[in-house]
């Protein structure tokens, strides 16, 4: 089990890499509630908007009566989720397509935000470079901080699996952000 302080959630982000409104404890599994409602492996932080109002009650099973929506703690969400450059996720999966659908991950808003920082987080990292290289020590480290809070961490971390991945990365990064990444390996660690 992964454990909720290792999840990639730095402020102005929650789970399944949205952008934070209001967070409220929410069930896990909701079947469990009788017997342990209150249990902590049984409890995920959750947008209020996104658990009141889009997932509501819905809690999909397969037909051996496993859970079909990714659970953060459990599942690393890049492996059921594809990220595009146009903010808007592909499933990888069968948990994947039912998270998008049950949580409406593909919303305009969400999909745009996720857009928005597909296009800052390579400026940042470059302007990180750039302040190494000339010795600007203290604003390279306000650019590592304004990475590490940017909203929709979660585009950061794709960020960094589609540079490890030689099929995506010649046609979604740069050149020059891969150097930076090659230069910099620290910024790995940044999530």
């Amino acid at each position: 089990m992964r454990r909720i302080e290792r999840l990639p959630l730095s402020p102005g982000t929650l789970e399944f890499l949205r952008k934070r409104t209001l967070a409220v404890v929410t069930s896990a599994d909701p079947r469990a509630e009788a017997s342990r409602p209150f249990a902590w492996e049984n409890l995920l932080l959750g947008c209020s908007h996104c658990n009141s109002n889009v997932k509501k009650h819905q809690f999909p099973l397969d037909a051996s009566g496993q859970p079909l929506l990714l659970d953060p703690t459990q599942d690393e969400p890049l492996d059921h989720l594809l990220f595009s450059e146009t903010g808007r996720y592909k499933h990888r999966s069968r948990k994947g397509k039912t998270s998008i659908q049950v949580f409406d991950l593909n919303r305009t808003f969400l999909a745009e935000g996720r857009r928005d920082a597909w296009i800052a987080i390579p400026e940042l990292l470059i302007r990180y470079a750039q302040h190494k290289a000339a010795g600007r020590h203290e604003r390279a480290q306000d650019v590592e901080q304004a990475l590490r809070r940017y909203p929709f961490s979660g585009v950061f971390a794709a960020f960094l699996r589609i540079a490890k991945s030689r099929s995506f990365r010649r046609r979604l990064i740069t050149p020059e952000c891969l150097a930076v990444l090659r230069a910099h390996p620290e910024i790995t660690t940044w999530l």
